[in-house]
Order: C-alpha cells, then sequence, then structure tokens
C-alpha cells in the first residue's frame, strides 16, 4: 500500500520542503496532493510551485492535482466554457510535474443563477433543480474528460457534503455512469462519508471497481473538520477491512486541515495497524 500527504497553500515553502526530507527522502510516504490555484487575483503560487518542482526534482515522488472549486453545474455556457479552459490549463500544469490524476469536484445543487419554471409558471420541485443540476455538471465533467484524456490524464471525483451535488457511494456510482467516459473514477473521502452517513466501511463496498483514490481524515461526525486519523471518531478498523475486502490497490492520501509530520505518521500507523 502507498501512502501520500497533501499541501495545501497555508504550508510555507520551508515547512513544504522539511515534509519532503522527512517523509519523501526516506519514502515513508510515496506520493504528494496539491492545490491548482492558478490564476486568482488575490493568490501568490510562485513560491508554491517552486516549492513542489523541487520536491519532484529531489524525491521523484507522485503528484496529484485537486482542482476542487469550479461550480460544473454552472449553466451559463460562457462561464462552462471558461471552467473548461481552465481545466485544460489544469492538464498542462500537471504534466509539468509529470503527473496524470486531477481531482474535481462534481458541482452544487444550489447555485442557479435563474430560478427555474414549468411552462404554466409554477416552481419545479426541488427534485426536478436537483435533476437539473446534476445534467448541467454531467455534461461539463464529459467535456472535461474528455480534455483530460487528450494528456492522458485520469479524472477523480469524490463525495462532498452540504449543498454540493454528490455525497455519498450511490450517487458517485450513478454519477460515473451517467458521465460514461473510461478515464473518469472515484476518490473516496472518509471525512465527509462520515458527516453524510456515519458509515464509511459500507460506502467503500458500494464504490466497486470505480474506487482509484482515498481522501483520508478524521472528524467528530457534526463537522468537517480534516484531522488526523485516529483524532476523530471513524471506525478505522472497520474501514480497513472494508479496503481489503474491495483489494483497494491505490493510494491512502491523508488530506489533513494543515498537515505535519507527527500527524501524518501517527495516521498511516493507524491504518498499517488494521491493513
Amino acid at each position: 500500500m502507498n501512502y501520500g500527504f497533501n499541501i495545501s497553500m497555508r504550508h510555507s515553502r520551508n515547512e513544504i520542503l522539511e515534509l519532503g526530507k522527512l517523509l519523501l527522502k526516506t519514502n515513508e510516504f510515496q506520493a504528494i496532493e496539491v492545490t491548482y490555484s492558478e490564476h486568482m487575483r488575490h493568490i501568490d503560487t510562485t513560491s508554491y510551485n517552486q516549492a513542489i518542482f523541487e520536491l519532484v526534482d529531489m524525491y521523484k515522488t507522485k503528484v496529484l492535482v485537486h482542482i476542487s472549486d469550479f461550480n460544473l453545474s454552472e449553466e451559463n455556457i460562457i462561464l462552462q466554457n471558461a471552467i473548461l479552459d481552465e481545466f485544460e490549463n489544469c492538464c498542462k500544469y500537471i504534466k509539468a510535474f509529470n503527473g496524470h490524476e486531477i481531482i474535481m469536484h462534481c458541482g452544487s445543487r444550489k447555485l442557479m443563477h435563474i430560478s427555474i419554471r414549468h411552462k404554466d409558471g409554477s416552481r419545479q420541485t426541488h427534485t426536478e433543480v436537483y435533476e437539473k443540476m446534476w445534467k448541467l455538471s454531467v455534461e461539463t465533467m464529459k467535456k472535461a474528460c474528455q480534455i483530460a484524456a487528450k494528456y492522458n490524464i485520469l479524472v477523480y471525483t469524490e463525495n462532498l457534503t452540504d449543498n454540493m451535488l454528490i455525497q455519498n457511494a450511490e450517487q458517485l456510482q450513478r454519477y460515473i455512469r451517467d458521465v460514461d467516459e473510461k478515464n473518469l473514477y472515484i476518490v473516496y473521502d472518509t471525512g465527509h462519508g462520515y458527516l453524510t452517513s456515519h458509515n464509511v466501511s459500507d460506502e467503500i463496498l458500494k464504490c466497486n471497481k470505480w474506487l482509484r483514490h482515498l481522501h483520508l481524515h478524521d472528524n467528530h461526525g457534526s463537522k468537517d473538520e480534516h484531522l488526523a486519523v485516529g483524532a476523530g471518531t471513524i471506525d478505522w478498523r472497520s474501514f480497513c477491512k472494508a479496503l481489503k475486502d474491495v483489494n483497494y490497490q491505490g493510494i491512502c492520501m491523508m488530506e489533513l486541515y494543515h498537515s505535519t509530520y507527527d500527524e501524518l505518521v501517527k495516521s498511516k500507523e493507524i491504518l498499517m495497524r488494521y491493513l
């Protein structure tokens, strides 16, 4: 089993390089997941990107990219095309790190710009609006996957919380089938899953053949805390048994709020105890 950790924009350049020396140089962890934050007017990514390049150059580590904040259920065609253009920029970004896996969220179910009404003027039901948002997201994701295929990139989408389209494994399966592109797979997020179902083990079993990646973090069942494994109330023993039952062969990616050496090592130790 290979292990990885996320590097957020909250990490300083020195913190990034120190984590690399302690965890990647020793091969205790084999992969990192970085955040795509290019072209944000208030963020300078220069130092962050330079540090990631140094890690890749020194340790030949595997890099995955998380591009999370686009609303794929956007109904404005101009904005949809802009999202797809920026997604293609992300494809070029990850290839610079010799990577070929992008994590992208499916979109919101609450951000319609214009209320949807029937021809008689009556409002559509919540279910009808949800299905409309679903269809828009599927359309955009399909186009994104086709763009990614040109760069030999796999796309992963995850279960989310609150007002997002996908919140559980059954919805993930439906989404994968509806998009119907061979390079789209599931990343299952334990913290999100625990908030919405409280049974992440059953959820893993439902992900079936499409499970390719994991976001691992803990919470206490009430808010998305992104704690280290074992710091909340998720049943990790049961979760790891489910991973073995489905013969999971992907990366165990720690997605903590602010990854530190101690939290990452402890998280891995707990997982290895049960795996």
